[in-house]
């Protein structure tokens, strides 16, 4: 059976002409694995193909859905057909204005919904209750025992950690029924778990006879998609799985802009420390001091706690001021401000992409990280720009200097948002899930930029979380693990 088909389309996305003279059948059944680098277009085929672009030429069909359209008038497109990506801003009004102050302050969190009325609340306008359905609460219950999040319904969404957020919009598209389900990187934020979790999803969807498309920058796929996309230069065509391959140094490393009398020995300490939501414990009396050096690998199951942990070393977690806290030498809340802390810090995580939803170019947004208490949209020195472009040219993105930040590919985003991090040439470099939606090649090219990072400032110090398990980064070299409101680790790695 024919679900969609194809006929030399066209596509037009920000004005610009895309994927022309595109030919496929998707046939019921037929799962698809989209690939290719980033840039490259995997997302926007997948707007195109759920009508999200407009069609430019050619012929888009869905026979499948015109036959159960005259059986049932009242079939949506949206829930024949289903896109997902993962952001959750989509679905809450107002999250982009209320997001960081409310992430952290427990007496505010009412004016976000709990995760059982987000998906029970089809229209997503939370001031108005819903019609009473005995069908969808059941199926909400079934979802959220399967996903692992029944212990969470009660909670306020904005609680919920980068993984947990997944799975939730996830479980939000599965309770409309579609017969397509289009997933644009999946995979991103999830633990170990949450593939085992996502991995049993697909099953059961492929046993219910639905068809799932996907895009993932890796290689990182169920076994039951068979068919594999992998986009260049805008056109589909079928290729096989490549090993990673070495790259050498890169050409352009970072010299050591730290002076010795700088470095202090201890980089952030935290004593007995606390954090709780309400009646909610976070974790507890948890001790934990990061010297000169050092470079952390931070673990923990998705909802663990260790987003809360890096709001206190990144000084923006509001409760830092209840716990006795020590940042480059010098105790929290000393007369020190905050910008003073942030000037030594890098900083990446996968939400930090909502602070630049504007459009500013992908020159200003890398070269913002060198000073962070002025405004994006300054000029800036002729040092400043040749500096942040012979980082973009690292990942060969030069052509995209002027472009705006919001038309770029999400992968290519996610580099932008490294170099940011690495330029001001920090003290302290915190990585939260840093090769996110990045495509193999640029990942070997950003693990050589931050291997000659290290090598040029050895006194840098480092925190990573990643959920990745592909990749080996040799730079580590102490582990910590949160579990069940403590550590349950912490050392030398092995």
């Amino acid at each position: 059976m024919d679900l969609i088909i194809a006929e030399n389309a066209a596509f037009q996305r920000f004005g610009e002409n895309i994927f022309q003279d595109t030919n496929f059948c998707i046939k019921k059944g037929k799962h698809i694995y989209v690939t290719g680098n980033n840039g490259a277009g995997k997302t926007s085929l997948l707007k195109g193909i759920s009508k999200q672009y407009p069609l430019l030429s050619g012929n888009l069909k869905f026979p499948h859905f015109e036959q159960l359209k005259i059986k049932n008038p009242e079939l949506s497109f949206s829930s024949y057909l289903c896109f997902v990506d993962f952001n959750l801003h989509h679905y809450l009004p107002n999250y982009l204005e209320k997001f960081y102050q409310q992430r952290y302050h427990s007496c505010e969190l009412d004016v976000f919904p709990s995760v059982f009325d987000f998906l029970y609340n089809e229209r997503n306008i939370f001031i108005e209750k819903p019609v009473e359905n005995i069908l969808l609460k059941q199926k909400i219950q079934t979802f959220l025992s399967l996903f692992n999040l029944e212990s969470l319904k009660n909670e306020s969404v904005i609680e919920l950690s980068n993984g947990e957020n997944k799975k939730l919009i996830i479980i939000k598209a599965l309770l409309k029924d579609p017969e397509i389900l289009i997933l644009d990187n999946p995979y991103l934020g999830l633990d170990e778990s949450g593939v085992m979790i996502m991995e049993l999803i697909f099953k059961t969807l492929d046993s219910l006879g639905k068809t799932i498309i996907l895009s993932n920058a890796d290689n990182c796929y169920s076994p039951i998609f068979k068919t594999k996309w992998t986009i260049k230069k805008q056109k589909i065509a079928e290729s096989t799985i490549s090993k990673k391959s070495n790259f050498s140094k890169p050409d352009f490393l970072l010299e050591s802009n730290h002076k010795k009398n700088e470095n202090t020995e201890t980089i952030f300490k935290i004593v007995n420390g606390n954090i709780t939501y309400g009646d909610k414990i976070i974790f507890k009396n948890i001790n934990w001091t990061i010297k000169t050096g050092e470079k952390w690998i931070l673990k923990g199951k998705n909802g663990s706690g260790k987003s809360s942990l890096l709001g206190l070393i990144f000084a923006d977690h509001p409760q830092a001021y209840k716990n006795e806290i020590y940042l480059f030498g010098k105790k929290r809340g000393t007369g020190e401000s905050i910008w003073d802390i942030k000037a030594k810090i890098g900083y990446l995580s996968p939400e930090l992409y909502l602070h630049f939803l504007k459009p500013y170019t992908c020159l200003e947004i890398v070269a913002s990280g060198i000073n962070e208490y002025k405004p994006i949209d300054r000029n800036y020195s002729e040092e400043e720009i040749e500096k942040t472009n012979k980082l973009l040219q690292f990942f060969n993105l030069e052509k995209k200097v002027n472009s705006s930040f919001l038309n770029i590919s999400f992968g290519e985003q996610r580099l932008v948002l490294l170099l940011r991090a690495i330029i001001k040439q920090p003290k302290l470099l915190i990585l939260d899930e840093p090769f996110q939606g990045i495509d193999e090649e640029n990942q070997n090219l950003a693990m050589d930029l931050l291997n000659g990072y290290f090598q040029e400032n050895k006194s840098s110090s480092m925190v990573l979380i990643t959920h990745q398990n592909d990749f080996e980064w040799k730079i580590i070299n102490r582990e910590i693990e949160l579990k069940n409101g403590n550590i349950q680790y912490i050392g030398e790695k092995k």
